[in-house]
This record gives C-alpha cells, structure tokens and sequence, in this order.
C-alpha cells in the first residue's frame, strides 16, 4: 500500500492545481490507511519527500474541492493553492453538500463563490476583482461576506492526531484568561522577530522564508481585527 501511494505521488508532482488536488487526495488516502505515526515516515520518502505542513495544505485543498478533481472548467485555474486554501473560510452559504461514501461531506460551491471572487472593488484609484487581490486583502474580503475564519495551525493539528483542545469558560473570565495568554504569547513573539536578522534569512531556505511571510500576514491580519473590535467594545465602556 505505501508503496502504491508513494509511486501515485510522484506520478502527479508538478505545479498545476489539478495536480494539487490529485496529490491531496493521494495525501488523505495515505493518512486515513497508514497506522498511527506511520504517515509522517511515509512523507520522507523520495518520491513523496513533502513536509507535514505541506501535506496539511493540500489536504484541505482536497477536502474543500475533491469534487472539481475531474472538472474541466476553468475555476480552479483562476487561482493559486493559497487563494483556494483560503476559501474554506467562505460562509456556509457559499458550500454545498455532496455524497462521498456513505458520509456527506461540504465543500465550497464553484458556482455560489464565483460571484464573491469575480466582485469588483475601488484599491488605489484602480477597479480590481477580489480574486485577484494579494492574499491578506483576500482574506479581509472573506471576513467582510461572513466568513468564519479558522485558524489553519489548529485545523492542522488535528489532522496530526493531536488531542481535541481543552474547552475555555465563557463570559469576561474566559477574555480575560485570554488576554493573559495572549500577553505572554506576544512577548515571545517579539523575542522571535527581533532573532531574524540578515544571518538567520540566509540560512533560510525559500520555503521557509515563504512561510515566515505568510505567518507575518496572518499575524498582521489577527492584530488588526483585534485593533478594531477592542476599538469599538471600548467605546461601550
């Protein structure tokens, strides 16, 4: 089995989103088949040599477009793998159910969320579609239609048979739990970023300096809402 899956692999590893979506689903059926611990060995192979956040990536492109694996439109082509990934996050309104197996499962509706990406907006004087907008304005635009915006890293731990997280209290106790943590957290982050230098961006390899950038905008994106909704529950006070 792992060695079928492995030569499957190899046999879609190229750039294209169609391939992407092949490689997600080798991915899933690999993780739901291998034994507990087994999936991370089997990522180190040659012909699947793919880190675990990689892997992570393209199975949820996979489980939110499996049903455009076959689809000759155009749809998946108008965007990158950063773009799809994103639109997970697309209220439910913009999904639609399908039957796979005996289970149904959502996935996001090409047809419902073509009208959300193909919106035009005013940036800078100039008319642009949303689609086409870099990754952290698209993520905005998410969030302005409803979008319930997950948080990748703990979607992805669960994919790694991490434990399910611990439930908080509700109310003020719980925000002000969690604002603590959220101090702690910062000052350690601060820590982190004042570590990079042109040294450590050196050693860097270019996927690593891909994600150091991607987390930076998700970063960016997180303290701006939290700006915005501490500004707006202030003026309550």
């Amino acid at each position: 089995m792992k060695e079928q899956l492995a030569e499957e692999f190899r046999k879609y590893k190229d750039n294209s989103i169609k391939s992407y979506l092949h490689m997600g689903k080798v991915l899933d059926t690999a993780k739901q088949q291998l034994e507990q611990g087994e999936f991370h060995h089997w990522l180190k192979d040659s012909r699947v040599n793919v880190s675990i956040r990689t892997a992570q990536r393209l199975m949820m492109v996979y489980r939110n477009f499996q049903h455009l694996l076959d689809d000759n439109s155009h749809f998946l082509s108008e965007l990158d793998i950063s773009h799809l990934l994103e639109l997970r996050n697309v209220p439910q309104r913009f999904k639609k159910s399908i039957d796979v197996g005996e289970d149904k499962v959502d996935v996001v509706d090409e047809v419902k969320v073509i009208d959300f990406l193909n919106k035009s907006i005013s940036k800078k004087g100039k008319i642009v579609k949303v689609k086409d907008l870099p990754l952290g304005e698209f993520k905005q635009q998410i969030m302005e239609v409803g979008g319930e915006y997950k948080d990748l890293a703990q979607n992805e731990n669960k994919d790694v048979d991490s434990p399910e997280p611990v439930a908080i209290k509700t109310g003020y106790d719980a925000l002000f739990q969690a604002i603590t943590s959220f101090f702690n957290n910062n000052q350690e982050i601060i820590k982190g970023v004042d570590k990079i230098d042109e040294a450590t961006l050196f050693e860097m390899t270019p996927d690593d300096k891909e994600r150091l950038k991607q987390e930076f905008d998700r970063l960016k994106e997180s303290c701006t809402a939290i700006i915005v909704k501490v500004g707006d529950k202030e003026d309550m006070l």
